[in-house]
């Protein structure tokens, strides 16, 4: 295309698109829907791992509260031992209910892709790369110019907000769910 963004998350994300669009041997449009589409497929399975841990540190919550408090108030009174002994109990009750604080952040891997995405298709729109004027379709058939009726900027936002509301919906209440075998240490 004549970019050059090296070996980072842009040029990863200029090398599949580049790829979908010539193997693919689609218009524009439909190469970057092809290409968000596999990208999102490729997230799915860290987007589990981390939505069912999110799931499992909701349940213990209400259960390490208090001993979140107990914990900081034997660190501030300076008693190690106490401190200690909190923060194992914490770590046991954890590790029943299959809580692993790093899978909160598997998630966050797909930031560098979405920012490698925005660069890479602005630097496209600016270059301007051959077809990119004609290789739209419907209202938005020169991509190197923005919607000029907003639509799929609202689109986005209605189903960003749809997908958050009914994640929210599904959130386990902790009456309901309890942790397997819950008993103090």
């Amino acid at each position: 295309m004549g970019l050059d963004y090296g070996h980072g998350p842009t040029g990863m994300m200029e090398w599949v698109l580049e790829h979908v669009h010539v193997l693919a041997g689609t218009p524009w449009w439909a190469s970057i829907a092809l290409t968000a589409l596999i990208v999102r497929l490729a997230c799915l399975y860290p987007n589990f791992m981390g939505t069912d841990n999110a799931a499992k540190m909701a349940i213990v919550a209400p259960l390490a509260k208090p001993l979140m408090e107990k914990m900081k108030e034997a660190s501030r009174q300076g008693d190690t031992a106490e401190t200690m002994r909190i923060r194992a109990e914490l770590q046991m009750m954890n590790k029943r209910a299959g809580v692993k604080y790093w899978k909160a952040l598997v998630p966050l891997l797909q930031a560098p892709i979405g920012f490698g995405t925005f660069f890479l298709l602005r630097g496209m729109a600016k270059l301007p790369v051959p077809g990119l004027e004609t290789g739209g379709t419907l209202w938005f058939s020169n991509l190197t110019v923005p919607d000029p009726f907003f639509i799929l900027p609202l689109a986005t936002a209605g189903v960003l907000h749809m997908v958050l509301r009914v994640s929210i919906s599904l959130l386990p209440h902790s009456s309901i769910l309890t942790l397997p075998n819950p008993q103090p240490i």
